[in-house]
């Protein structure tokens, strides 16, 4: 980088006015100045970078709008100053989005991924065969195609999935042309918003740009295979000045990332650039054609927006009623606009029998889905039709029951199409949820609160082994009541998730239904309010052949985001389901459960004997999740001193009685698990067992069983030796040691 001098921002305190003049307004004094300049702006999801760059909203332009909506602005204002008779600007402007290894021109018209990246000229800029760059002459009309192209992503990605916009790499490109004489000075101006993403398959282009930026602070020349490589590699690594602004989580849960965000900083400060002016004899047709170009700019945003209607909604957002739309990235949030006039308005797909007036696209949304009547005096109101998931103010609607909209309403249709009702009339009423309160994220929260309100225990078992709970994210029943709060957070936090998984299931024809399973652990401590679960997710499958499994919350979750992508894929290909087959089969298939473990049941072993300095060696149930006995697991634990013989320690643990008087001194504790007994035949496939003991960090295995068996043998054993400390007494006085016995499954679903 030129400048190695970090620039401190605090992006919870610093406006936007500070994110631009410690850091935007310098890179484009240099753009000016005939340099190519790459400003980056690199974060994890949710850190302040992407608001950084566009602000919310972008335009038109306010104290919120980002850098780039200013430096939209201030390109003008800077050339207007410095252009005469002698001397000409000329600004064209590309978009686009980079996911895995395709490229989306956002300034097209066509929606295909198919640009490829070459080098180019070293001295010029990295080129994106038939990227559109379009030619602007004012402030006004640079916004308007920007907006343009923002509400036609809007819309595209309206109804999918959240998370889906942020493993989408965004690159604005400035071109800036200084004409004097008969030479021509060209800059570029790369403004990326990058994103951290959380899947290993997003991650292949972000791995390779921290390995280029490595090699190239240590001199070297990488490789990398992705189009995002490609393009830093031709541009960070070539002719250019490069400004990154770095953003990071103040929350403790992600140091991890917070640590490799910060080194990654610090290593990009050790890149050095060669950028250096460059002049070239000027284009003629390109200046001839000038006004023949920007003329097509109009005409381009005009077809991006879809109408003339659809350019001058912002204008009627006022005075109008009208749906806006909620999405989990807020740049795409109230890009939106459906104007409710008098009369019913159908909303549903483009392939619905009945014409429908507004158009929507996105998963769960049915061919005629609901119907809004609207009256000559203002008044609104919804009815869904069969089938037809609507969900108002957090509420499933019955279908053909009208309810009645007022302004500030929030809509759900379909599983992610989000909307607020805007009544301009009704704007300030009392009692109404102030405007600024209305997210997606409000939304979302609203009605995991009001499915979480009406929970309730298919049954609850006072067994000591504990009990079983489904939770099921579409039929609600009635309480939570004998929950901890902690459990009721985790479960508001999963069930949109798990929704999530169910309708990418219904859309990709999967037969897969996804459901929280948890495990109340037995009560041992007396007045400990709620009851503490273990959280898991169940699969059932429509093939009655295949045994119901479970996944852990991280697997599910880890399955969740390749099942995003996979969803995005085939609709991005126009749903066609022989895409799947060739790019997502087998392994490649998130719903590929081949080399799963099966949970056959747990054994909770009571560890107090332990705390009196007890052995304990049990025959203990193996409980499943619907409370049935699936066998017995024989082992033992125990306690013991390694120095001193049998008999010496035996009274050392009389005297002392328990471990509590043993603290800061050296314990050993040893498992053995001699076998299983009496397991279902039709389970008794590579069984083992798992466990963690005290402050584990992952789980122990045993071996898997060779042979099929009812009673499959382990003889496995495992000691740890503890300093006894507080955290141990409490533990062996208050809780209980799980084994899981599992079994290896070996289904496949098809596409």
């Amino acid at each position: 980088m030129d400048s190695s001098v970090p620039i401190g921002l605090n992006l919870c305190t610093a406006s936007q006015e500070e994110v631009w003049a410690k850091f935007g307004e310098k890179a484009l004094d240099e753009v000016i100045a005939g340099f190519n300049v790459n400003t980056i702006m690199y974060g994890g999801i949710g850190t302040g970078h992407k608001y950084a760059a566009f602000g919310n909203p972008p335009f038109p332009l306010s104290k919120g709008s980002g850098l780039l909506p200013r430096a939209c602005q201030a390109i003008f204002q800077k050339i207007s100053a410095k252009a005469n008779d002698d001397t000409k600007y000329l600004i064209e402007v590309g978009m686009m989005q980079l996911s895995k290894d395709s490229i989306r021109d956002m300034l097209s018209l066509d929606s295909s991924d198919t640009l490829k990246i070459t080098a180019g000229d070293p001295e010029k800029v990295p080129s994106v065969e038939g990227l559109t760059r379009l030619a602007v002459e004012s402030y006004e009309q640079l916004e308007d195609t920007l907006q343009a192209a923002i509400t036609r992503s809007a819309s595209e990605f309206n109804g999918q999935p959240p998370g889906t916009t942020s493993r989408r790499q965004l690159i604005v490109q400035m071109h800036l042309t200084k004409v004097q004489g008969g030479q021509q000075t060209p800059s570029l101006w790369n403004i990326m918003v990058l994103s951290a993403a959380s899947t290993q398959l997003s991650n292949k282009a972000l791995s390779e740009f921290h390995d280029l930026v490595s090699a190239l602070a240590n001199g070297q020349r990488p490789t990398g295979s992705t189009n995002l490589f490609k393009y830093l590699d031709n541009s960070v690594g070539a002719n250019a000045k490069t400004f990154m602004l770095t953003s990071i989580s103040q929350m403790a849960i992600n140091f991890t990332q917070i640590v490799d965000t910060l080194k990654f900083g610090a290593t990009m400060r050790k890149v050095k650039s060669h950028a250096a002016v460059k002049e070239f004899p000027v284009d003629p047709s390109k200046v001839s054609e000038w006004a023949a170009s920007v003329e097509q700019t109009r005409t381009r945003a005009l077809e991006l927006y879809g109408s003339k209607e659809a350019q001058q909604a912002r204008r009627q957002r006022d005075k109008l009623p009208h749906l806006e739309n909620l999405n989990n990235d807020k740049l795409l949030s109230g890009q939106l606009l459906y104007f409710l006039t008098d009369g019913e308005i159908r909303i549903g797909r483009a392939d619905a029998t009945i014409k429908q007036n507004i158009v929507l696209s996105g998963l769960g949304i049915l061919a005629s889905h609901c119907i809004i009547q609207s009256t000559t005096g203002g008044k609104l109101s919804i009815s869904a039709c069969s089938g037809a998931k609507v969900i108002h103010n957090g509420t499933e609607l019955a279908a053909g029951k009208s309810t009645a909209l007022s302004h500030n309403d929030r809509l759900r249709l379909g599983s992610y199409s989000t909307f607020r009702v805007v009544i301009p009339s009704q704007a300030g009423a009392k009692g109404l949820v102030p405007d600024e309160q209305i997210t997606y994220s409000f939304v979302e929260r609203e009605i995991n609160e009001q499915a979480a309100a009406q929970l309730n225990p298919i049954y609850e078992c006072e067994d000591v082994h504990g009990s079983s709970i489904v939770v099921d994210a579409n039929n609600w029943a009635a309480s939570t009541k004998g929950m901890s709060a902690e459990v009721s957070e985790r479960i508001q936090s999963m069930l949109p998730l798990v929704n999530e998984a169910n309708s990418i299931s219904e859309e990709l024809h999967k037969g897969v239904l996804f459901e929280i399973k948890l495990f109340a652990k037995p009560q041992i401590k007396k007045g400990k309010k709620g009851r503490e679960m273990d959280m898991n997710v169940q699969l059932t499958f429509e093939d009655n052949s295949m045994e119901e499994i479970l996944w852990d919350c991280d697997t599910f979750t880890d399955r969740l985001y390749e099942m995003r992508d996979m969803c995005n894929s085939f609709l991005d290909n126009g749903g066609d389901m022989l895409y799947l087959e060739r790019n997502y089969s087998g392994e490649n298939d998130p719903f590929f459960i081949k080399g799963n473990e099966q949970m056959i049941g747990r054994s909770l072993i009571y560890l107090d004997p332990i705390n009196h300095l007890l052995p304990i060696s049990s025959k203990t149930p193996i409980i499943d999740y619907n409370g049935f006995s699936r066998g017995m697991l024989d082992m033992t634990l125990t306690p013991s001193l390694p120095k001193l013989t049998r008999k010496k320690m035996e009274a050392k643990f009389d005297e002392l009685e328990t471990v509590e008087k043993m603290v800061g001194k050296q314990l050993r504790i040893s498992l053995t698990i001699k076998g299983v007994k009496g397991i279902p035949s039709n389970l008794a496939k590579e069984v083992n067992v798992k466990y963690r003991f005290f402050m584990d960090e992952s789980y122990s295995v045993t071996p898997k069983s060779q042979e099929k068996s009812i009673n499959p043998k382990f003889n496995h054993s495992q000691d740890w030796d503890l300093v006894v400390d507080n955290e141990l007494v409490q533990y062996l006085a208050s809780d209980v040691l799980e084994l899981e016995v599992a079994r290896l499954i070996d289904w496949l679903i098809d596409a």
